[in-house]
């Protein structure tokens, strides 16, 4: 599965994530292996685009990269024993604590799988809270620029000026 970029844009926007300019392509390889109702899903994702840095609003890369990406899917309800999962509580309605392998689960419903969903939340998952196009990215000039404009550096510039120097 390949999404160029269109859909990549189209798919984080209707997450609220605003894409720079750039190419950007997001793309799933994987084997399914199929076990009674069960459905295992070996692969690996990769995705590469660009959102704007929070420091000075250029292009910061944002790379995906999952070279060992393994999920089950089952129909709903159902146990994953079996295929490498944790042990379910055999529809008892027990409350148990969620282990890691617990998450690489996802439900199908006996005809169709939806490996949108794993890409976008792929997609999602790798975005920085504050995205750096550089560990030496400045940031804006914002006393030059306000001067530019007409307006007066604010006193903080000067102090701040002081602890850079």
């Amino acid at each position: 599965m390949v999404w160029g970029s269109d859909r990549v844009r189209e798919v984080l926007a209707a997450c609220g994530v605003e894409l720079a300019e750039g190419a950007c392509e997001a793309r799933l390889e994987g084997h399914l292996t199929r076990r009674s109702d069960k459905v295992l899903l070996r692969g690996e994702a990769q995705a590469r685009y660009w959102v704007p840095c929070s420091r000075c609003l250029e292009p910061a890369v944002i790379t995906v990269a999952e070279p060992a990406l393994q999920l089950c899917f089952v129909p709903p309800n159902a146990d994953c024993q079996g295929m490498g999962q944790g042990e379910r509580d055999g529809g008892a309605g027990l409350e148990r604590e969620l282990e890691g392998e617990d998450l690489e689960v996802s439900t199908h419903d006996g005809v169709r799988i939806d490996l949108e969903g794993l890409l976008r939340e792929l997609l999602v998952l790798a975005l920085p809270i504050a995205p750096c196009c550089g560990e030496g990215c400045p940031g804006p000039d914002v006393p030059e620029a306000m001067v530019e404009a007409g307006h007066e550096a604010p006193a903080w510039s000067e102090a701040l000026a002081r602890l850079k120097s």
